[in-house]
This record gives structure tokens, sequence and C-alpha cells, in this order.
């Protein structure tokens, strides 16, 4: 099949870290015998306007680098006027790009909302799926919120990556064109072979020899990293001998990095900056314990990565994460910006060993049987696209 997807975010080039989930997904496509073209911004970062990556053909539309960098779209926009500002120009500019091609493809897979609209304009006669990612079905003002009701009306298929997602769709349109279909993970990339890799690894990232607790993300607000340095500083005791790793980049560094030198922990918090996808499996390898203390989420990737990395994970308690994460099985599940709840929990898992070797065996065992592969995921949009054509 020839399938044209949209979307609002793509890395910038071959090894980029900025939503790979996607990249994984085309490129698995692409392997099973699909023509695959992207449509996405460009970036600061991006080394040219056209690419072949893994066989998917990207094409980039510019104009909008800094709407898009440092956390995505979500993260730079924050009111109203902001939308009525830059939403209108991207989207045309989209579809623009887009329908340079149009006319080659059989199927349109856009990927969150905004995307979505630009596959409204264009679609004409074309079957049009949406997938939606969690942060573009949260929080939604009203303007958002008729620019989701009006796509979602719209479209042919809509696949959101969790369960959460379900009830608000399918209060605007009906459940016959609603299926959940789960991002994929690599776990062969991620899964630990042996305990002692952890120092290993840790030797190879230069980092000191310490306890490890991991972070992995935008440093944006929805991800919440703050109340995650603001646990890390109430560790009492052998604990405050341990070390924080955050591994990404965004708005909030700087305050983050302020944020621990008045906490007192600038040192042993460390600030390794963005990773490309093939150094990521190193990271979770070497760290103890894997935090995500996010406000919203999709299906969190990174939750699925720890998992094969043999991590106990602790992570907020929202929709999304709660549907691989069972508490006190696989994981720990705390409320939103609960710093004492947070802290309680790290304190559990870094000084009872015996609960964080029940949590990793569970959360490694669940991700092994989950099928959640890039070949099982797309295979399961295939079967969408097939019965659109």
């Amino acid at each position: 099949m020839k399938l044209l997807f949209l979307t609002t975010s793509y890395p910038a080039y071959a090894g980029h870290h900025q939503s790979p989930f996607i990249h994984n997904l085309a490129k698995t496509l692409v392997k099973l015998g699909n023509d695959v073209r992207v449509i996405a911004p460009n970036y600061n970062e991006s080394k040219s306007l056209y690419e072949e990556i893994d066989g998917v053909k990207v094409n980039r539309f510019s104009g909008f680098e800094n709407l898009v960098d440092g956390g995505g779209i979500a993260s730079n926009v924050k009111n109203a006027f902001d939308i009525i500002r830059y939403f209108p120009k991207f989207v045309f500019a989209m579809k623009n790009e887009a329908e340079k091609f149009i006319s080659e493809y059989e199927i349109i897979h856009a990927q969150w909302i905004l995307s979505g609209l630009a596959g409204v304009l264009l679609k004409r006669n074309k079957p049009l799926i949406l997938t939606t990612r969690g942060a573009d079905m949260e929080n939604r003002g009203f303007v958002t919120n008729q620019i989701v009701r009006y796509v979602l009306r719209n479209c042919n298929y809509i696949t959101p990556n969790n369960e959460h997602q379900v009830k608000p769709i399918s209060e605007i349109v009906s459940k016959p064109i609603i299926e959940t279909v789960p991002n994929g993970v690599d776990i062969e990339t991620f899964r630990l072979i042996g305990r002692n890799k952890r120092t290993q690894s840790s030797k190879e990232l230069n980092l000191p020899e310490k306890k490890t607790i991991l972070f992995v993300g935008w440093l944006i607000p929805r991800k919440d990293p703050e109340t995650l340095i603001r646990a890390f500083a109430q560790l009492k005791g052998e604990l405050t001998k341990t070390q924080l790793v955050m591994v990404g980049s965004g708005v909030q560094e700087e305050e983050l990095k302020r944020l621990a030198v008045e906490l007192n922990v600038k040192d042993s918090v460390i600030f390794a900056g963005s990773k490309s996808p093939e150094e990521m499996h190193k990271w979770y390898k070497a760290a103890n314990v894997f935090v995500l203390p996010s406000l919203s989420e999709g299906r969190p990737n990174v939750i699925l990565e720890a998992m094969a990395a043999k991590l106990p994970i602790i992570a907020t308690n929202i929709g999304g994460t709660n549907e691989v994460i069972q508490d006190g099985k696989n994981g720990l599940l705390i409320p939103v910006k609960d710093v004492i709840a947070l802290t309680e929990a790290l304190t559990r898992v870094l000084t009872d060993s015996k609960l964080s070797l029940k949590l990793s065996d569970s959360a490694e065992e669940f991700i092994t049987n989950s099928g959640y592969t890039w070949e099982s995921c797309a295979k399961k949009y295939i079967g969408i696209y097939e019965k659109l054509i």
C-alpha cells in the first residue's frame, strides 16, 4: 500500500531523538512492503528538507522551527492567542506540502490532532486515519476543543494509542471507527542480560559508581521533572549518595538546574541532554530505578523500554501509564505532583532489594509477553488500512 503520513513531530534527521516511535512505525511498515512518505515540519537541527531514512521518504516544510523545537508544539503554545497566531499557517503549510504527493497515495495517516486537521482539508476522497497520542486530547480550551471535534467528525478511522482516550473520543464520534493501537517497542535492544551489565554500562557512560535514578523525556511542564528533583532532594541517610540522571532537553532545563542548586543537590543531579535512540539502551542499563512523573501521557514508550531493561518503575497514576503498570506488581503508581509520595516510593525501591527485584522481574515478564512489538503494531494498522481501501 501507498501511505502518506502527516505528523507534527518526527526525527530531525536519521538517529535524532524527536518522536522516534513515529519513525519506528513508518520504517516497519516499509519493511512489510508498503510505500511510506512522511510530511513533517523542519527543525533547526534538520540537515535537509528531503531525505530517505530506512526506506521512509521524508519531506519537511520550513518556517516553524521555533514552534516545534524544545518539547514540541504542545509545550510552545501557551494560550488561545498562540493558537490563532500559529495553527492556521502551520496547518496550511503541511497541507500544501502534502498536496504535492497526495495523488500518488491511497491512505492518509495523521499523527496528532493538528496533523488531522491538515488531513481533513487535504483528503477529498482519500481515507483518513487519525492516531491520537495523549497530549492532543488533554486540557483543551474552547478553541482547541472546536478543532478536536471538527477533526474527529471528519476522519474515517481513529486509533488512540491508549484506552483512556476512547471515552472522550466516543463522546464525539461512534465507536465502530475507534480502535486502540498501542505503540511497539524493540524489546531485544533494551533487554538487560545479567545484572553486572548495570556496572558495565555506568562505566561506559562515565557515570559515578552510585545507585542511579533515571528520568527520560522532555524537560517540560507536562513531564513534571520538577516534582522528581524535589522528591530526590528529600531522600535521607545513605540514599543521599544516590544520583539522579535526567536524559532529555526542553524549555525547563535552565529552571531545573537552578532548582537543583537551590535544593543543594546540583552535584547529584546529572543533566545528560538528549540522546539518540541508538544510545538509549545504555542509559537504561546503567540505572537502578526508572521514574516518569508525567501529568499526562499517551502510552509512554519510555515505560516499555524501562520494562525491557528490567528496571523497577515508579510512575504517576495517569491514563496510558496505568494500562501497563499494575501498582505493586510490575511497578509503583503515585499521584501526580506528590513530592512526598514520590520520595516514599523511591525510598522503598532503593532500600528494599526484594521489592526492587519483584518489580523488575514482573516488568520484564509483562513486556516480554505483551506482544508490544513494532511488527505487531504495524500489522494492526495494515488491517485497518485494508478495511478502508
